[in-house]
C-alpha cells in the first residue's frame, strides 16, 4: 500500500567555518587569503571592494560572490568608504557548486532572509566571533539554543538552492567577475541612452532598447539604474518631456501632435505624464511660456 520515497539532496553542508558580519572602516586595507573551503561574501551597506583570481571588481549592496576553494581571494571598502559585509564559509562537495564559481549575483527576499537567520542564529550559538577577518573561530556556547545548528545548516543549504534556482530557471542578472566588467556596463549604458536619443519618436520598450544592445532585459535595467540611479523608463520619459517643452516652446504644433512626434500613443497619459514631471498641463505650461 505504501512506497517508501528517499529524498535527493542536491546540497549538503558538511561543516561551517564562518558565519559572521564585518563592519569595514576606511582603515581596512585587506588581508590576501587562500583555503580549502567556501566563501561567500555578502555586501550588506556601501560597497566593497574584492579581488579574486587576479581580477578586481567592485561589489555593491545587495550582492554577493562566491569564492571556491583554493581561489586566492581578498576583500576591502571601497574609496576610502565604510561598509557592511556577511561572510559564510563552509564546505560542501556537491558538484553543482562548481556552477558559482566565479559569480557574482543580487539576493532577493528569501535568500537574504536565509542569510539573516544564519548569521543571528550563529550569533546565539557561538561564543568566539573574532570579528577580524580572515582569523576565526568558532565555539559552541552552553547556552546554544536547542537545534540550532541544524537550523544554520538547513538555512545555509536553503540558500544555496534558491540561488541555483535563480540561475537556472529566472532569468536572474549573473555577472562573470573581471576587471573590465565595470566599464563594459559604463560602456552599455552609454550605448543605451544613445539609441534611446536616437529613436526617442517611436514606442520603445525595454525588449527592444536592450535586444538593441545584444543584452537581456534584467541586466539593462540592473546596469542602468548602477550608472544612472534612475530606471530605463524614468530617463525616457524624462527626455520625453523635455523635448516636448522645447517642442511647444518653438513648434506651431497642437499636443495631439507633439505626442505622436514622441512616440505617445494617448494624448491623456502624454498628458499626465507632462503634469507629473513639471507639476503643469501642457496648456499650463504653453501658457505660462508664451505669456
Amino acid at each position: 500500500m505504501y512506497q517508501f520515497h528517499k529524498l535527493e539532496s542536491m546540497f549538503s553542508v558538511d561543516y561551517l567555518v564562518n558565519a559572521s558580519s564585518y563592519h569595514l572602516t576606511r582603515e581596512f586595507t585587506g588581508m590576501s587569503e587562500t583555503h580549502d573551503f567556501w566563501e561567500l561574501v555578502y555586501c550588506d551597506k556601501g560597497e566593497a571592494v574584492v579581488e579574486a583570481g587576479g581580477d578586481k571588481f567592485l561589489l555593491k549592496a545587495g550582492e554577493m560572490v562566491f569564492h571556491c576553494p583554493g581561489e586566492r581571494h581578498d576583500v576591502y571598502s571601497h574609496e576610502d568608504r565604510n561598509a557592511d559585509i556577511i561572510i559564510l564559509a563552509f564546505t560542501c562537495n556537491s558538484p553543482i557548486m562548481s556552477e558559482f564559481n566565479k559569480k557574482t549575483l543580487f539576493l532577493g527576499p528569501r535568500e537574504k532572509a536565509c542569510l539573516t537567520s544564519i548569521v543571528e542564529e550563529a550569533a546565539s550559538s557561538y561564543e568566539y566571533f573574532d570579528n577580524d577577518p580572515p582569523y576565526v573561530q568558532l565555539i559552541k556556547k552552553e547556552s546554544c539554543p536547542f537545534c540550532s545548528e541544524q537550523i544554520i545548516k538547513d538555512q545555509l543549504q536553503m540558500l544555496l538552492i534558491y540561488i541555483a534556482r535563480k540561475e537556472r530557471y529566472t532569468d536572474t542578472v549573473i555577472r562573470e567577475l573581471s576587471s573590465n566588467n565595470m566599464r563594459q556596463h559604463e560602456y552599455l549604458v552609454e550605448e543605451a541612452k544613445k539609441y534611446i536619443k536616437d529613436h526617442l519618436n517611436e514606442k520603445l520598450t525595454l525588449e527592444k532598447v536592450s535586444n538593441a544592445l545584444g543584452i537581456s532585459v534584467s541586466l539593462l535595467k540592473h546596469i542602468f539604474h548602477e550608472h544612472s540611479s534612475e530606471s530605463v523608463i524614468s530617463y525616457v520619459t524624462r527626455l520625453r518631456i523635455a523635448e516636448a517643452k522645447r517642442m511647444i516652446r518653438t513648434h506651431n504644433l497642437n499636443f495631439t501632435q507633439i505626442a505622436e512626434a514622441l512616440g505617445y500613443d494617448n494624448i491623456h497619459y502624454f498628458s499626465s505624464q507632462f503634469k507629473k514631471q513639471t507639476g503643469m498641463t501642457p496648456t499650463e505650461y504653453s501658457r505660462s511660456v508664451h505669456s
